[in-house]
């Protein structure tokens, strides 16, 4: 074997082995946590909001979007997708629905019946304004893209069976084994 390769080739890895903590910095293990800067007030407008978009059934079989969290997603997709300009247009779009309810009814959205609340969002949806438009079309996609991907619906309307982690499977086989299943 030539020597000055072998010595060329120990080099080459002991420079990457000294550099390789100063490459791997952005790589540390914590997870992002996720703070919403919308407020209870938000979070509950945009329950109604969904709550209005796609209502519990009148039987109460069918608990409908808060029980599913799309009132959580929404939030999750308005401020991790949004770009802040958007998110801010979206915020502000909000606070309108809440004026137009509190001007039309004299009440606020969260606490205005069914039909007082649609007659709002009709409001914003045959708006002449695109931007009022293209608020309501996304907030009612992503309230019937959040509903239909929930494991409430997926399970209980579906009948989708939920994939086990490899823990959870090995868990189950250790309680059968043990006569507890």
């Amino acid at each position: 074997m030539n020597r000055r390769a072998a010595v060329a080739g120990l080099i080459a890895v002991s420079g990457s082995v000294i550099t390789l903590p100063i490459w791997m910095t952005g790589c540390n293990g914590t997870p992002k946590v996720h703070i919403a800067p919308a407020t209870p007030e938000v979070q509950a407008l945009l329950g109604a909001i969904a709550a209005t978009v796609i209502p519990p059934s009148a039987d109460g079989k069918d608990p409908g979007t808060l029980a599913a969290g799309v009132d959580k997603y929404l939030i999750r997709i308005i401020d991790d997708t949004l770009e802040p300009a958007e998110r801010t247009k979206v915020y502000a779009r909000l606070q309108a629905v809440e004026d137009e309810s509190e001007a039309a009814f004299g009440v606020s959205f969260v606490n205005a019946d069914k039909m007082e609340r649609e007659a709002v969002l009709l409001k914003f949806a045959g708006s002449p304004d695109k931007g009022d438009r293209e608020f309501f079309e996304l907030l009612k996609r992503e309230t019937i893209k959040a509903f239909q991907t929930s494991q409430h619906v997926m399970v209980d309307y579906l009948h989708y069976k939920i994939a086990c982690s490899a823990r959870a499977v090995g868990y189950a086989v250790q309680e059968r084994k043990k006569g507890n299943i």
